[in-house]
């Protein structure tokens, strides 16, 4: 009896001490135990946080960017002179200025076929004075008088090709019976179409005083780009009508180039005020107007 007594003392002594020691074990280290553990290892808690992942792998290194350059220059001496084409009214009418959109249409398939690009007076321009690089047939459209059929049926007939025109407007006109508006010329310009100057009231320049000249010419530049935002580099004398003190107001009203009617083609070589151009007229076919393209070529 008494020695079962003392074994049954003993086995709860036992579960006593386990059950105490669970219990340490699940409430974790208190303050003093914390100290004590500090005492014998002093390394700081934040030494025991994980280790910081690894920075990301360096990225491989690449071919540096090849940075595209433009072509040289176009030589002085391989520089090509440009047919610069000038039409008047595109419609029926009674005289050589009036030249039908049907003719017109047929103009320009005529030079599509044979291999012709239609460009601006700039492109060509800085072909000339800088060897800008042209297409291999380049030709320039020209319009004279801004009239409304240039936007009723020239403009339409340019964008089937994608080519640009340059129409040279006559400030005073704008808005007049027979004549593009604002608007219409604000939206030419707007469609690809080249706004140059040709006066104000379309006089002839030659016989003018140096201060009309300065109105006609710097007054159409001036209002041309107030009314439209568009640059205004290029301008047409009225008749091909023109001077030494004409040209001296050209260029001194900033235009950096301009047309007369002489017959021929523009050339790199020419004074840049005096471009020739080649004038078509009604009745025209198409292949009459590559004879006199060439024509223009051969100088006669």
């Amino acid at each position: 009896m008494e020695l079962r007594k003392a074994v049954t003392a003993a086995v709860a002594a036992v579960l006593v001490a386990g059950a105490t020691v669970l219990m340490i074990g699940f409430r974790g280290p208190g303050p003093d135990e914390m100290a004590a553990a500090r005492a014998v290892d002093p390394t700081p808690a934040s030494a025991l946080a994980p280790d910081p992942a690894p920075p990301p792998p360096e990225p491989e290194p690449r071919e540096p960017r090849v940075r595209r350059t433009e072509s040289p220059p176009v030589p002085e001496g391989e520089r090509r002179r440009v047919p610069v084409l000038m039409y008047h009214e595109i419609t029926q009418g009674p005289n050589n200025l009036y030249v039908a959109p049907a003719e017109l249409e047929g103009h320009l398939r005529w030079l599509k076929e044979n291999g012709y690009t239609a460009i601006t007076l700039k492109q060509m321009h800085r072909h000339f004075m800088e060897g800008d690089a042209l297409p291999e047939k380049p030709v320039v459209l020209t319009f004279d008088d801004s009239y409304l059929s240039h936007y009723t049926s020239a403009l339409p007939l340019l964008k089937q090709y994608n080519w640009p025109g340059t129409i040279f407007v006559i400030t005073g006109s704008v808005g007049q019976r027979g004549y593009m508006t604002w608007d219409q010329l604000r939206d030419a310009a707007r469609q690809g179409m080249e706004l140059g100057a040709h006066t104000v009231s379309h006089p002839s320049l030659a016989q003018l005083s140096r201060e009309r000249l300065v109105r006609e010419i710097a007054g159409s530049r001036q209002a041309l780009e107030a009314e439209t935002g568009a640059t205004v580099e290029f301008f047409c004398y009225p008749a091909g009508k023109w001077n030494e003190l004409v040209l001296q107001t050209t260029r001194e009203a900033g235009f950096l180039g301009a047309v007369t009617t002489r017959f021929g083609l523009a050339d790199p070589g020419q004074n840049p005020y005096r471009w020739d151009r080649v004038r078509v007229n009604k009745g025209i076919s198409p292949v009459g107007l590559g004879r006199l393209i060439k024509l223009a070529e051969e100088g006669r």
